[in-house]
C-alpha cells in the first residue's frame, strides 16, 4: 500500500481539518437558530464549501518557506505524488477527501483509475482482530479509493472488485460499506452479477457469509430504484434458503414489492416452531412496511407487538 508520510501533505490535511472545523461551527451558528432541529445540513454544507475556497490561498501554518494548499497541489507533477496526497487525505481528513485533491488525482485520467484499482486489489480486505497503525491506514485508503471509483463512475472492472470481495471471508466493515456504495452506484449494470453470485452461494452454502449479506443489501438498494422480476425472485429465494434469514427479511421489506407479504406470512405459517425474537420481529416489521396486516401473526411475538 502507498506510504502515508507525516510531511508536507500531512501538514496540509491537518490545516484543512482545523479550517473546516471552524467553518462548520460558524455555519452552524449562522443557520441553526440555537436548536439541533433547525439545522439545514444542505445549507450548512454550502456555506462550509464556500468558506473553504479561501483557505486554499492561505499560508499553511508550520511550513517554511510559506506555502499554500493551492501551491502544493499545483506543483504535483506525477501520479505517485497525487496518489500519496489522496491517500494522506483518506487517512487523516476529518471530512471526505477535498474536491481539489480529487480533481488533481483525476487529472491523470485512465492512469489514475488503473493505479487505484491495482492498489485496491493488491490489498487484503479481511477484518483483523488486532490491527496495527499500518493496517488501519490501509483500510481507510482502500475504502476511500473504492468510493472514489464509484464517484468517478469507473465500473469497467467491477467484476474484478466483486470477485475480490466475495472471496473475502470476513471483510472489514468499512471496506464492505464502500463496496456497497460502489455496487449501488454501478446500478443495473452490476445486477446480473449480484444475482449470479447470490444464487451460486445459495447452492453451495445456505449460511450467508458477511460479504454476501452486503451483496443482498446492495441488490435491494438497486432494486428500489430500478425494480425487476429477477431481483424480487432472488430476494425471495435468499429469504427461503438462507439459514440466517434476518437480513433477507429486512431486504424484502425494504424492496417494497407487496408480494413479499405472502412470502413472509407463508413462512411463518409453515414454521410455527420458530421463536427467534430478532427474526420474527424483523419479519413482522417488513410485513407492516409492505402494507400487510399483522393481526393474524402478531401473536408470534406478543411482547414486541
Amino acid at each position: 500500500m502507498v506510504q502515508v508520510k507525516s510531511g508536507i501533505y500531512y501538514q496540509l490535511i491537518i490545516s484543512y481539518n482545523a479550517e473546516f472545523a471552524k467553518a462548520y461551527d460558524q455555519a452552524l451558528a449562522e443557520t441553526a437558530g440555537g436548536t439541533p432541529e433547525s439545522i439545514d445540513e444542505e445549507m450548512v454544507g454550502n456555506i462550509v464549501s464556500n468558506t473553504m475556497q479561501g483557505w486554499y490561498q492561505k499560508p499553511i501554518p508550520g511550513l517554511e518557506p510559506a506555502m499554500t494548499a493551492d501551491g502544493i497541489i499545483d506543483k504535483i507533477s506525477s501520479l505517485d505524488e497525487a496518489i500519496e496526497l489522496t491517500a494522506c487525505a483518506a487517512v487523516y481528513c476529518d471530512d471526505v477527501i477535498p474536491d481539489r485533491i480529487r480533481i488533481k488525482l483525476g487529472s491523470f485520467g485512465t492512469a489514475a483509475v488503473a493505479a487505484l484499482e491495482k492498489l485496491i486489489l493488491d490489498e487484503v480486505w479481511e477484518s483483523r482482530s488486532e490491527t496495527s497503525e499500518a493496517a488501519e491506514f490501509s483500510v481507510a485508503i482502500i475504502a476511500s479509493f473504492i468510493r472514489l471509483l464509484a464517484d468517478w463512475q469507473c465500473f469497467e472492472n467491477d467484476h474484478r472488485l466483486l470477485a475480490h470481495f466475495v472471496a473475502t471471508n470476513q471483510p472489514d466493515e468499512r471496506i464492505a460499506d464502500a463496496m456497497r456504495y460502489y455496487l449501488v452506484a454501478s446500478g443495473r449494470q452490476v445486477t446480473p452479477a449480484l444475482i449470479q453470485n447470490l444464487r451460486k452461494h445459495l447452492e453451495q452454502d445456505g449460511e450467508a457469509a458477511p460479504a454476501f449479506e452486503y451483496l443482498l443489501i446492495a441488490l435491494t438498494d438497486i432494486g428500489k430504484e430500478s425494480p425487476e422480476e429477477a431481483i424480487f425472485s432472488c430476494l425471495r429465494d435468499c429469504f427461503k434458503k438462507m439459514k440466517n434469514k434476518v437480513i433477507a427479511a429486512i431486504c424484502l421489506g425494504d424492496y417494497g414489492d407487496g408480494r413479499g407479504v405472502q412470502v413472509l406470512k407463508g413462512w411463518l405459517d409453515r414454521h410455527p416452531e420458530e421463536h427467534d425474537r430478532q427474526l420474527i420481529s424483523e419479519m413482522l416489521s417488513s410485513i407492516r412496511r409492505l402494507g400487510g396486516d399483522i393481526t393474524d401473526v402478531q401473536n408470534r411475538l406478543p411482547r414486541a407487538y
